[in-house]
């Protein structure tokens, strides 16, 4: 029986930002492999949110300021999704699992009020822990206190749910919100 579903955020609950973000000024390959490069740090938390910026910034020659400011501005919540999880709420816990550098997807949640939705967080940046790893799913499951067959969880990156999917963890990946509402009634989940 599912007890708790657990959700990535961006791609899922927010539009992706930081994809976007390197392809408005890399090419593809450039974009991807820049990205990476910088992200792997920021999102375990090994470089800060200011020095993240400034990497970028060095890359690209814009002022990590309006970095930080385009960055903010390619976030856009799936205000259908939250109305949907806020009725799962009534009957299941529900989790946020993210990878995300320092600071900012915890501003992104204020700034929409989004905390309210979660029983718990789980951000890459604050556990050293990121998707896919399996030790990142096996943590927030010994936190939040259940076993993997327990457990829904929605992510946008095909490569994240197989992971999960690995560990026993029921998992779809994320193409929508109907998707996803069909996904949850066939494991159960009203």
């Amino acid at each position: 029986m599912i007890k708790a579903v657990l959700f990535d955020f961006f791609g899922v609950i927010s539009d992706e930002v930081a994809p976007p973000w390197f392809s408005r000024y890399f090419n593809e390959a450039d974009a991807v492999r820049l990205k990476a490069q910088i992200f792997e740090r920021a999102d375990l938390g090994l470089i800060s949110e200011d020095e993240t910026y400034a990497e970028m910034s060095e890359i690209s020659g814009i002022p990590k300021e309006r970095i930080r400011e385009e960055f903010y501005s390619l976030v856009k919540i799936n205000r259908e999704l939250v109305e949907y999880i806020k009725s799962l709420r009534e009957k299941y816990k529900v989790y946020l699992l993210s990878n995300a550098p320092e600071g900012f997807l915890r501003r992104v949640l204020q700034e929409n009020d989004l905390y309210p939705l979660f029983d718990g967080l789980f951000i890459s940046c604050e556990i050293g822990l990121k998707k896919p790893s399996g030790a990142y799913y096996v943590y927030a499951l010994k936190n939040i206190g259940i076993r993997p067959e327990e457990a829904f969880f929605t992510d946008d990156n095909p490569e994240n749910i197989s992971a999960a999917r690995a560990i026993g963890i029921n998992a779809e990946v994320f193409t929508g919100t109907r998707s996803l509402k069909r996904a949850l009634l066939a494991h159960g989940i009203r």
